[in-house]
């Protein structure tokens, strides 16, 4: 009767050891294949994400320093996102066709031809201007003119509502 009840504790033992060792190599089996599934997506979509993320910064960059900097920081700035925008190389981003990169591309002559015109310099304005006006021919703009460019960045660009003033003593 000892003897059975010896075998009877004994036998539960070796069916979870051998549960697991069995798990263990199906578990690496399945870790191993999950990740080379994921890199495999990753490596895929990665390209993609990056240049998502450098044309929007560039952009960010360029429409803060057009903003708030000096004016050769933001020519700079601008003149670097224009060069991106008029890439020929076809750009990974899934969202940036030619349609929408010449748009960005207009615009973003349109806010170099402000800036030159706010710091005195009449003459890069003017070339500013001509190449917006040449971009947004070739997109079939209904209104192509410098004027309707003009105030439609004057629109975008104008502050969303009234700034909050600070309450006295916070």
């Amino acid at each position: 009767m000892t003897d059975a009840v010896n075998v009877a504790s004994v036998a539960p033992k070796r069916v979870w050891w051998r549960a697991v060792v069995l798990a263990i190599p199906f578990f690496i089996l399945g870790l191993a294949g999950g990740g080379y599934i994921v890199h495999d997506h990753y490596t895929r979509v990665q390209p993609a994400f990056v240049a998502m993320f450098n044309e929007h910064m560039v952009g960010q960059y360029a429409e803060l320093q057009y903003q708030q900097a000096s004016y050769p920081e933001a020519q700079a700035a601008l003149e670097r996102y224009l060069k991106l925008l008029l890439d020929p190389t076809p750009s990974p981003n899934p969202l940036s066709d030619a349609r929408t990169r010449r748009v960005d591309a207009i615009l973003t002559l349109g806010r170099l031809a402000l800036l030159h015109e706010r710091n005195g310099h009449a003459d890069l304005a003017a070339a500013s201007w001509a190449r917006a006006e040449a971009l947004a021919r070739q997109g079939t703009w209904k209104d192509p003119s410098r004027e309707h460019l003009r105030s439609l960045l004057q629109r975008m660009d104008a502050p969303a509502g009234p700034t909050p003033t600070p309450k006295a003593g916070a």
